[in-house]
């Protein structure tokens, strides 16, 4: 057998769904997506170009129907051309056999649907994850932050978290002083399981946010992690199982 066509792993989603939700989630991020493939599953990690935003995406085995690494290794692929042909195939099982080069894709339902997608190798090391202490955390569902981040699109190009006793405030305000503010209340019920540090607030970029938050579904409540001039944390999960962290520089106040 060549190493052209030797299999290095192979995979079978019940749900080709999960695979499609995972890739639209990491293409906020880059369009061309890494996919590392080891015995502890599936991992979706990178960097944008300008190395603003990160994700890091974890599929384990028992998300799967069938999971075989003879060899671990990391594939890269065209996001829009995977996520095309799974588009297609919907919520039937999809069969991933990768390959030296290529990853072969195939799925059976009321038709045989099939589709061979070059892959290449990563460009240097592998991107470990920011090690960062945070000093504020909180859950919330994700529409709140959506619903600010949609409006204040129009109004400034950047959003702020910031506490203000045991609330938080997110903040869209322009330098015409203009500004549009949603607070997020434990006691009415929108601010979730919380770690709040009183005064404390960062900035980060409302268009590169709303890619964000608007490429996944999560399952519950969405947690945040930030601090003053940290990366903004976002933790979800888009399955069962299946675990999304971005992360996404902050705005450095002059």
């Amino acid at each position: 057998m060549s190493e052209e066509t030797e299999s290095y792993a192979k995979v079978i989603m019940k749900d080709a769904s999960l695979l499609y939700d995972s890739i639209k989630a990491a293409s906020a991020v880059t369009d061309e997506v890494p996919i590392k493939v080891t015995p502890d599953g599936i991992s979706l990690r990178a960097l944008d170009l300008s190395e603003v935003s990160m994700v890091d995406i974890t599929i384990p085995p028992a998300a799967t129907s069938e999971f075989k690494v003879t060899k671990p290794d990391t594939y890269v692929v065209k996001a829009a051309e995977i996520m095309k042909f799974l588009r297609l195939v919907g919520n039937d099982a999809v069969n991933l056999d990768l390959r030296r080069g290529t990853l072969v894709m195939s799925s059976e339902a009321e038709v045989l649907r099939k589709a061979d997608l070059a892959v290449f190798k990563p460009e240097g090391r592998e991107l470990p994850l920011p090690k960062i202490n945070y000093t504020s955390n909180f859950k919330a569902d994700i529409k709140y932050l959506r619903q600010i981040v949609d409006l204040g699109k129009g109004v400034t190009d950047r959003i702020e978290l910031s506490v203000v006793g045991t609330d938080l405030k997110l903040i869209a305000r322009s330098e015409e002083r203009r500004a549009l503010e949603v607070t997020l209340m434990r006691e009415k019920g929108s601010l979730g399981d919380s770690t709040l540090e009183d005064g404390v607030s960062s900035r980060y970029d409302i268009g590169r946010l709303s890619l964000l938050i608007t490429s996944f579904q999560p399952k519950a409540e969405v947690a945040f992690y930030f601090g003053k001039d940290l990366p903004l944390k976002i933790v979800a999960e888009i399955r069962e199982g299946v675990i999304l962290n971005y992360y996404l520089a902050s705005l450095m106040e002059s």
